[in-house]
């Protein structure tokens, strides 16, 4: 998979079957949208390109600048790649995105990239006020000898499939819907910003937060990803703590699955010694 920024786009001549949208979660509601996109990319033998924001407009729009995200820009390529995306441009959307009207977006669009088709949801917007939404792009599309597939969003026991859905999962604690909802176990992952070795072998592991949406708060049973045995995962406020038996390594970057929820957090992270058993899986 190729990666471009937005200004690096015109780099890139060939025509394209392009999807839009922030990617969050590669949830399976996005592999359904891609799996569109893969089919006419191998029915017109043209790659698929995506365009995905770093941040979410809706967010933005709605004065949540700060909105927790389910993966880092480094695991979100990773997944799309995985899924056989041939062609990711990332970019922020920046106060002149926003103040763009849905006219001007495509015209941005037309200027640095070859679109044949579109392939977005029913419930498309973009431009300035979402004005860019179904009605406004068939007439557009038309007009540029291009073509559009509008997708219906993917449902899953009655509810609407979002990046939305998935962090109101995670912060009930449910990890198995989370995971129905991703079509993987959920991870998430983070980088050592300090460590703490125990007398019993074990190291506190101090994880960086950022903005990343995590589990509900308390103590929960882990696994650290390409490491052997348990761990314990404390969340609580601006703390994300591990007991592992993993050797700590500041700026290591470690990608963390919760598997269980033990209890809620109590006291400070220091607490999760008494719950070491756990350890023993």
């Amino acid at each position: 998979m190729d990666v471009y920024t937005l200004d690096q786009l015109s780099l890139l001549k060939t025509p394209v079957v392009f999807l839009l949208g922030v990617f969050d979660g590669v949830h399976i509601g996005h592999q359904y949208l891609l799996s569109f996109a893969r089919a006419l990319s191998r029915t017109k033998g043209i790659p698929t390109a995506a365009l995905a924001f770093t941040s979410s407009p809706r967010a933005i729009m709605g004065g949540n600048v700060g909105q927790s995200v389910l993966t880092t820009p480094t695991h979100k390529r990773e997944l799309l790649e995985t899924l056989g995306l041939s062609i990711l441009i990332e970019a922020p959307f920046s106060p002149e995105i926003q103040a763009m009207s849905a006219e001007r977006f495509l015209q941005l669009l037309e200027s640095r990239c070859h679109i044949d088709t579109w392939v977005v949801g029913s419930d498309v917007g973009f431009g300035r006020g979402r004005s860019g939404n179904r009605v406004f792009l068939e007439g557009s599309v038309a007009l540029r000898e291009q073509s559009a597939l509008f997708i219906e969003r993917l449902s899953l026991e009655g509810e609407n499939v979002s990046s939305t859905s998935v962090r109101k999962a995670l912060f009930e604690g449910n990890i198995e819907k989370v995971s129905q909802l991703l079509a993987r176990p959920y991870t998430f992952r983070s980088s050592i910003m300090n460590f703490e070795q125990t007398p019993y072998g074990y190291a506190f592991l101090h994880l960086e937060r950022l903005n990343m949406c995590l589990p509900k708060e308390g103590i929960w049973k882990a696994r650290i990803i390409g490491e052997n045995g348990c761990a314990l995962l404390y969340i609580k406020n601006d703390s994300c703590v591990l007991l592992s038996g993993v050797q700590g390594k500041k700026n290591r970057e470690i990608e963390v699955m919760p598997e269980a929820y033990v209890r809620p957090a109590k006291e400070g992270w220091q607490e999760l010694l008494a719950e070491e058993k756990v350890l023993f899986c």
